[in-house]
């Protein structure tokens, strides 16, 4: 499996645009909101912080090491073992991101759609899909992300239309700090959440063009966000700030506002749908670093046995989180695991980056 030149700078931006909307989009408005209310949006700051960093790193090594694929490079840069530790450190990452962001979804369809059906039989169909895509490749993935964009404006327009009537801006109000403690527990979840964007590192190498596309990223980053918020602002114009900060699953609560007619009235159900192929090319593009990932460290050609191994490895993940509770208990222990880990793989790769680059320099003079 190589990286050959398969995508944009354009599908590239759009990636980043609905990156984190699986995890980040259903689980971290109730992780940030809390206590706090809206003062509690101020916790998303220490996780742009980290985007950018990883945006920024990230750029750095693709302008000096474009010609080889990220695991390739890592090895070249640090040297084999080292490098090798490294890639897997990365690949664990990316599996982990994977099962988050597709347990919080199959946590959703079992508890609030789904309440009578095993929550196996819906597990299975979402990772199958997520496999399926993830196996197709990078192309394949990046040909949907018009589709996905088109759909999270429609479900952004629907939702505002539905409960603009019931906004007001006091229910927002007053801003003041209730739980520092929480405050830094929500500082860590937004981290965890951004670092996601760390599958960049896998997909910058596949551009098809040689102008470098930082500062689009940070762009694609700074607009996703600024969604995000609005989502959460409307939430909490609506709900007010207690009620907002005990509602897990606040997309559906949104949609529950939503009228079509008096012959749809579940209309959460059609916003989840609606929402599903957005997760499925989050989790697919999660699932093809992971698997990409594992093919190139260990030289092996494109193989069926090692992908789907890798995609029952981490659907055995989900099931081992059989409930809401223990799902928040792993995030929150990976979001302390994050906060040391990412910062030491960029530093590495960082470092790697300008020691390789020195010494081509040295080798071509």
């Amino acid at each position: 499996m190589g990286s050959s030149k398969l995508i944009s700078n354009r599908e590239m931006f759009q990636m980043v645009l609905l990156l984190q909307q699986g995890g980040l989009f259903w689980l971290l408005p109730y992780l940030l909101i809390g206590t706090n209310g809206t003062i509690g949006l101020i916790s998303i700051l220490p996780g742009v912080a980290v985007g950018l960093l990883i945006i920024l790193v990230c750029a750095f090594w693709g302008k000096r090491c474009r010609e080889q694929s990220f695991p390739q490079s890592l090895t070249a840069m640090l040297g084999r073992p080292f490098g090798t530790v490294t890639g897997m450190c990365f690949m664990l990452l990316y599996l982990v991101f994977a099962v988050i962001c597709l347990s919080s979804f199959v946590e959703v369809l079992s508890t609030q759609l789904f309440s009578t059906t095993p929550r196996l039989a819906i597990l299975v169909p979402v990772f199958l899909l997520a496999g399926w895509l993830a196996w197709n490749g990078l192309e394949d993935i990046a040909r949907l992300l018009i589709l996905c964009i088109v759909l999270a404006v429609c479900l952004f327009l629907l939702a505002l239309a539905g409960s603009i009537g019931n906004f007001a801006p006091e229910n927002m109000l007053p801003l003041q700090i209730n739980d520092v403690d929480q405050l830094r527990q929500s500082a860590l979840h937004s981290i965890f959440f951004y670092s996601s964007l760390l599958v960049l590192f896998m997909v910058y190498p596949a551009r098809n063009q040689t102008r470098h596309a930082g500062r689009q990223l940070a762009g694609a980053m700074v607009l996703s966000t600024a969604v995000f918020l609005l989502w959460v602002g409307l939430a909490l114009g609506v709900f007010g700030q207690f009620s907002t900060g005990s509602l897990i699953w606040l997309p559906l609560e949104l949609a529950r506002m939503i009228r079509i007619g008096s012959f749809l009235e579940r209309t959460e159900a059609l916003f989840t749908a609606m929402w599903m192929p957005i997760v499925l090319v989050n989790s697919g593009l999660l699932l093809w670093s992971v698997t990409e990932s594992a093919h190139q460290l260990l030289h092996k050609q494109k193989s069926r046995w090692l992908h789907w191994s890798i995609v029952l490895l981490a659907a055995g993940l989900c099931v081992v989180m059989r409930n809401l509770l223990q799902l928040f208990y792993v995030e929150q222990v990976l979001s302390v695991v994050t906060l040391g880990l990412v910062p030491v793989l960029l530093a590495v790769v960082l470092l790697g980056t300008v020691v390789y680059s020195r010494k081509k320099e040295g080798q071509a003079s």
